[in-house]
């Protein structure tokens, strides 16, 4: 997800992880 660049990448890129855990169900 673009939610917010450079400024949360990290909570973003937990996000993304979440994600795609969670479409492989």
């Amino acid at each position: 997800t673009m939610v917010c660049t450079g400024c949360c990448a990290t909570l973003d890129h937990i996000v993304t992880y979440l994600f795609k855990q969670l479409s492989q169900k």
